[in-house]
């Protein structure tokens, strides 16, 4: 039976095939699977209970206790492109990207990390970074652009006017474990962190001003790549497995040789029109299923999907021959949606071996700014 090949199918807002912006989604993490440490909170904010205000006395205890009733109010959303604004009149700008809701407080005090130095589990909408072995874990809850879950990332813990740099990937060495100034936190970062540096997570104590805040963020901004705001989880949470368990895979969801159709088997036809309208139609759907399902694709992803059409227009048999990346999750997923098409009975009547290329691609966004324009 001759296969029949079809272009890829973008997976984007508009439609199959699109020219615009593809849709970016984020999985959603229920805070009730974990247990977070208590840190005080300064009080100083004065704000409504969707209001993004700060006060020049402002800590990032009210940083995070603003955004957590900005997310419990379905306000986190945010097109200002930026973090913070220390301004006459600052306030929390970013875009919520809750790892948890609700939000933990921050610590108190990051006197641990004078010995602690080895890699820090990162917790994103996105999914979970780092090594299973660590020595602290963070919670991320402002937005930054998918990348993939092994992508370098540092981790700033600031404490007033002193700040410790931590890596996701593994330990930094003895000679970097200690504190460093704020006005030396650029070079302290570039000097522990791979060239492929792809993210900054910036947590602090409750009580660090938001000065030392701005300082921190003004020099990480030197750095020219994403910064996000996160919080410290509790030496005792426990953070659920990974979801995708590369040792086993569902049978038949992968087909590296294609599938195999008797060769007896009656040939039947499917014109290009109506295959496409069918894959426009599923496009809700594919979207969906990268939205609420990519951790390991989280950057994008690639399949080859081979399928077999019936002589009803069912989809007898569909299988991934190809992936660019391993993340069970987003794959089963798109192997239901494409199971669940109908097509046209083909004409002549008999079987129709397909296989689409499905690309899947998050909002290439622009990188938001550590500190808003008028600080």
């Amino acid at each position: 039976m001759k296969l029949v090949l079809f272009g890829v199918c973008a997976v984007v807002a508009s439609g199959c095939g699109a020219a615009t912006a593809p849709v970016a989604g984020v999985q959603s993490v229920s805070g009730s699977e974990f247990a977070s440490e208590s840190g005080s909170e300064s009080g100083s904010v004065t704000h409504s209970a969707t209001s993004r205000a700060l006060r020049a006395d402002s800590t990032f205890g009210d940083i995070a206790r603003v955004a957590r009733e900005l997310d419990q109010a379905g306000a986190g959303s945010s097109n200002a492109s930026c973090l913070l604004r220390t301004s006459s009149s600052p306030s929390l700008e970013a875009d919520l990207m809750l790892a948890i809701s609700p939000l933990p407080n921050p610590w108190n005090d990051f006197t641990r990390f004078n010995e602690a130095h080895g890699a820090i589990r990162v917790l994103t909408r996105w999914g979970q970074a780092g090594p299973e072995i660590y020595d602290a874990a963070i919670a991320a809850f402002t937005a930054t652009p998918p990348v993939a879950l092994d992508a370098a990332a540092a981790v700033v813990f600031l404490a007033d006017d002193r700040a410790y740099v931590r890596l996701s990937s593994g330990a930094v060495s003895d000679a970097h474990k200690r504190s460093v100034a704020l006005g030396t936190l650029t070079q302290a970062v570039r000097a522990v962190a791979p060239s492929n540096l792809a993210v900054v997570y910036l947590t602090a104590t409750a009580s660090t001003s938001l000065a030392h805040i701005h300082a921190a963020l003004e020099q990480l901004g030197a750095l020219e790549i994403s910064v996000a705001f996160a919080v410290p989880l509790a030496p005792d949470t426990h953070l659920p497995a990974r979801l995708v368990d590369a040792s086993s895979e569902p049978a038949g969801d992968l087909c590296t040789n294609g599938i195999d159709v008797e060769e007896s088997a009656p040939e039947g036809d499917l014109p290009p029109s109506g295959i496409q309208s069918v894959l426009r139609s599923a496009q809700p759907s594919l979207t969906a299923c990268f939205t609420d399902n990519a951790r390991e694709a989280a950057g994008g992803a690639r399949y080859e999907v081979q399928l077999l059409v019936d002589a009803r227009g069912h989809v007898e048999r569909a299988c991934v021959r190809q992936e660019n990346v391993r993340d069970r999750a987003l794959r089963s997923c798109v192997l239901n949606a494409v199971r669940a098409l109908v097509f046209q009975a083909p004409q002549p009547s008999g079987s129709v071996l397909l296989e689409l290329p499905f690309a899947f691609q998050a909002t290439a966004a622009s990188m938001s700014a550590p500190l808003c324009g008028d600080h």
